[in-house]
């Protein structure tokens, strides 16, 4: 994987360029086959930057590659290509930076000016440097005010996660050097961790032989070389000695098998990049969190405002400004009649609170008989012993079972091979006619149950539950952790059928996927079931240390913004009637069982028969092996046993649907092709 390098300035005429060729001319001569890349360059097209290295380095790449975008006049990038009517497309210049990087060992993308210079409007060249997954040097000029300009370069750099390789002065001018001249250099070293590589020396002669004799003792190329970010193997290395990872088998994980683990350095929008710079769709919006896409500056900006002004403070006795004007918003979106919201950090602590809540608003009125919990059958809610307490799925719950509650599981089909859902809402009812007076709430994932495997409800069956509830005065619980925030095209899957919940849990996506944080939320009647003297201590006797956090408060609020900004809901419907029509060509597929989606959540479940339904046997790792397959066409899958997963961005673009699809649907061939051959994979 070649190394790309992107070279930014302090400010515009510091000589980047002269830097740019005399890298270059280093790096060859360590033996490193180097290219070059201008991708927007303003002022002489014949003269410019980008041929000047085209030409000098003897480069016989197309020049179109070089320099994708180029306009006559000699002003900031945005404003020479609007006036010359020129429409800048990122897409282009990743193209031919993928093409030239394909080609080298090392690839330099010379920037115009500095980082914040706009390509177009909202897009800066820091930007770029981001989406090309570059790492960083910075050139700075050698005078007065450069040790200022220098370190608010680094600072931006790193604010937009960007890696600083180095420091490089340079002297374009050749004039009598003062003492800022003399000093800077060295004042950067003791006031900036980024290494300063050297200095470009004023360059009279410009041939090849010249630049390099002038610049081989000047810049430190061995520093730069032996920097390269990343080192993966020490990084796998370590991770094996150190860390337990979830839902999985560490035997199998820290044997000596490619590609495990997949280390992951940096994101951006719907991709994700490993630590060798290869990038991956990640179309489980890591672990059905991530809503607008990684890296979305609305939401990092307002982390680091909030993180500058105030990074947490406890909620017991205090309040927080965040924490206040987020709960405001939350009762705002929420469904009718949930007016208090109780914060956390998780989803299982979300569950969990709003389980208690349920059992004590009953102890509390006098209503102690009232204290069974029901969950349905497959149902998932979490990890933490109450949530597992109401989890119906034994692979991962049975082991605890002497450990939990006693709750009521709600026997309930998987609406695939047993599609008499309706029956079975009917059978509850019949028990709560008899049992509710010992019934303090129902749990339920509405719609969708995830964990299940993507089980999709039929239309009805929520309301029908709801119906139940109010009947028999049992307060229903509505577990939107996955649900919640658009992934049915509702912000929450309750509006679909005009459920109004007493309780409502949501964590993952409330954050943007960005930060941890959790909410229960509340009607005002189980709210009031807590208002007692103090005498009484009759509270809710529970919290977090991390309850509220203003900073996972702050990506919230910027999470909520982005939704009105981008219209986010609108966008998920168009994107998921563009997958359903993707979708189909699956049905082509003699193993592929069934298709069940619902807004940009899908689960396609892989089969030995279509017309038995006979599932292939868990043993043989079907669904993990596709999984493993789609990363080497550069998507990244989780599955469910044998149920594939797609649950992207919900800012996911129509061409990054295709390559998800695209790369699933080879995954599945290739190892049905497979099938009958030995495997070994984790």
């Amino acid at each position: 994987m070649s190394r790309i390098i992107f070279i930014t300035g302090t400010d515009t005429g510091v000589g980047k360029t002269m830097f740019v060729y005399a890298l270059a001319l280093l790096l060859r001569a360590k033996g490193l086959s180097t290219g070059v890349m201008k991708p927007v360059q303003s002022g002489d097209e014949r003269s410019g930057d980008a041929q000047f290295l085209k030409r000098r380095l003897g480069l016989t790449d197309d020049i179109r590659d070089i320099n994708p975008y180029s306009a006559r006049e000699p002003l900031s990038p945005h404003l020479a290509l609007k006036r010359t009517r020129v429409v800048f497309n990122k897409d282009r210049v990743l193209f031919a930076a993928g093409r030239l990087a394909a080609k080298y060992d090392i690839l330099l993308v010379e920037g115009a000016g500095g980082l914040l210079v706009p390509i177009i409007d909202g897009y800066f060249m820091a930007d770029l440097a981001r989406d090309l997954g570059a790492e960083v040097i910075v050139v700075s000029r050698l005078g007065l005010g450069s040790i200022n300009h220098t370190l608010l370069t680094v600072r931006e750099a790193e604010r937009r996660a960007l890696t600083v390789s180095g420091i490089v002065f340079s002297d374009p001018a050749g004039k009598k050097r003062g003492v800022p001249e003399r000093t800077n250099p060295e004042a950067i070293r003791e006031l900036c961790s980024v290494p300063v590589l050297g200095e470009v020396p004023f360059l009279k002669k410009k041939d090849a032989a010249s630049v390099f004799a002038a610049c081989r003792k000047t810049i430190n190329i061995e520093a730069l070389i032996s920097a390269r970010p990343g080192c993966t193997k020490k990084l796998v290395e370590t991770d094996k000695k150190f860390i337990w990872h979830p839902f999985t088998q560490m035997r199998d994980w820290e044997s000596d098998i490619p590609g495990v683990p997949l280390v992951i350095d940096r994101a951006q929008g719907s991709f994700l990049v490993d630590t060798d710079g290869r990038r991956y769709l990640d179309a489980v919006s890591s672990l059905w969190v991530t809503v607008h896409g990684h890296g979305r500056p609305e939401i990092t900006e307002a982390i680091a405002r909030q993180a500058a002004r105030l990074d947490h403070s406890t909620m017991l006795g205090l309040a927080n400004t965040p924490a206040v004007q987020l709960a405001e918003r939350l009762v705002g979106i929420a469904p009718k009649g949930l007016e208090r919201v109780f914060y956390s950090d998780n989803g299982s602590t979300a569950v969990e609170i709003a389980v208690k809540m349920a059992y004590q608003y009953w102890q509390n009125t006098g209503v102690a008989k009232k204290s069974g919990i029901c969950h349905l059958q497959n149902s998932y809610h979490g990890d933490t012993l109450g949530s597992v307490s109401i989890g119906g799925i034994d692979l991962f719950h049975k082991v605890y079972r002497k450990l939990i509650f006693k709750a009521h599981q709600v026997p309930f089909p998987d609406c695939y091979r047993d599609t008499r859902v309706f029956e079975a809402v009917d059978a509850f009812g019949v028990f709560l006619k008899k049992e509710h007076s010992r019934v303090a709430a129902l749990v339920v994932e509405p719609i969708v149950q995830g964990a299940a495997g993507m089980m999709m409800w039929p239309a009805g069956v929520l309301k029908r539950l709801e119906g139940l509830c109010r009947e028999y005065d049992v307060l229903l619980i509505c577990d939107e952790v996955a649900t919640g925030f658009g992934r049915t095209g509702k912000m929450f899957a309750c509006e679909h059928e005009d459920v109004h919940p007493d309780l409502l849990c949501i964590a993952k996506g409330l954050s943007g996927g960005v930060l941890p944080l959790a909410a229960t939320l509340t009607t005002r009647r189980i709210y009031d079931g807590f208002q007692f003297p103090y005498k009484d201590m009759q509270a809710f006797f529970h919290g977090h240390t991390y309850t509220g956090n203003p900073i996972a408060c702050a990506a919230a609020l910027a999470n909520l913004e982005l939704f009105r900004s981008d219209k986010t809901l609108d966008r998920v419907r168009g994107s998921a009637g563009y997958l359903a029509r993707g979708l189909e060509r699956f049905r082509d597929i003699a193993q592929v069982g069934d298709i069940r989606q619902r807004g940009l959540m899908v689960g396609i479940e892989l089969v030995k028969d279509r017309v038995t339904k006979e599932p292939f046997d868990w043993q043989e790792r079907i669904g993990v092996r596709v999984c493993e397959r789609a990363r080497d066409y550069g998507v990244i899958l989780r599955p469910l046993g044998n149920v594939i997963v797609l649950m992207p961005p919900l800012s996911i673009a129509a061409s990054e649907i295709d390559m998800m699809l695209d790369a699933l649907e080879r995954s599945i061939k290739d190892i049905l092709a497979d099938i009958n051959k030995p495997y070994c994979g984790c």
